[in-house]
Formats: structure tokens, sequence, C-alpha cells
């Protein structure tokens, strides 16, 4: 099976049960046609979903569609995302879902985004003021980001359209 580097190396692999993603270095299942973490395309001849013609450069890790470099992009030099995903905020598999103040708030959503078989994750961001511009007399500025996994993307923002809290 031939195994596509995103950045623009190719190399050929028998792929064994254990396979790795040559381009993130994440454990693969054996029989996968991209990875799951990265994007990177492990067949020949995907072609792009917006120009049929052109070939896929990488599959979003949001939307699993293949797209090719006028319609998807490296992101962080990590990651594929479709044009249509590249502002999502992703750490580590993840992609941020909602932003909240509120502790309380955000661990209910969390605890009903789990009732429905989701894997969320609360990732807390603190920046100290003082070497900022959002400076007030010291304090530090939070930020609570609810984040799942890149294939629980679109499910979670459904569910949180149906909860109200999504356009």
């Amino acid at each position: 099976m031939r195994f596509v580097n995103l950045r623009g190396g190719v190399e050929l692999e028998n792929r064994e049960k254990d396979s790795v993603c040559s381009f993130c270095m994440v454990e693969v299942k054996d029989g996968d046609d991209f990875c799951p973490n990265c994007g990177s395309i492990f067949t020949e001849g995907v072609k792009c979903s917006e120009h049929p013609s052109e070939e896929a450069d990488g599959v979003c890790v949001i939307c699993t569609e293949p797209y090719c470099e006028k319609c998807g992009m490296l992101v962080d030099d990590r990651i594929f995302l479709c044009v249509g995903h590249s502002e999502y905020e992703t750490i580590e598999g993840m992609a941020s879902v909602l932003e909240a103040d509120d502790s309380s708030q955000i661990e209910m959503i969390k605890s009903n985004l789990e009732e429905e078989g989701l894997h969320p994750f609360i990732f807390q961001r603190t920046v100290n003021s003082i070497n900022t511009s959002l400076a007030y007399e010291g304090q530090s500025v939070r930020g609570l980001q609810l984040m799942v996994p890149f294939q629980e993307v679109l499910r979670a923002e459904e569910l949180l359209r149906e909860m109200g809290l999504l356009e």
C-alpha cells in the first residue's frame, strides 16, 4: 500500500496490523485509506471532492473528505483541514467546538455530550495578563474550551445547535 506524506514525499511500505503513519507517527488501523490524526492519504488515485480532476493532497480530519491544495491545507505543519474547517483551534487530535468562561456551564455541556457517546475534554487556557495588552491589574485571563476528537466535531456541533448554544 502506498503512503503519501503530506510534505510531498511518497514512501512505499508494507502495511501490517500495527502500522504507523509516516507523517505523524500515530498508529493507524490496517486497511485505513488515510490517517485520522493528520489526514495523510495512504492510497493512490484519491481525487479532490471539489475538483474531481485533481489528486487529493490530504483528507480533512474533521469532515473526512479528500481535498486538493486549492481546497485544503496543512495547518500548523501537522494536520490537513479543508478550507471550511481550517479555522478550528486544534490540540492533539481534538478540535474546539465551544468556548466559555463559566466552568459549571461547560461541565454540564460536557456531561450532555458524554451522555450522547462523545468524548469531550475541557481545555483551560490561562494567560498571565502582565504579559498581554489585556492587563486587568495583574489578574489572569482565563478561557475554557470544550474540545472533542476530530471525528466527533460534526456530531458535537449538531448537539450544541440542538441545545441552542450554536447557530
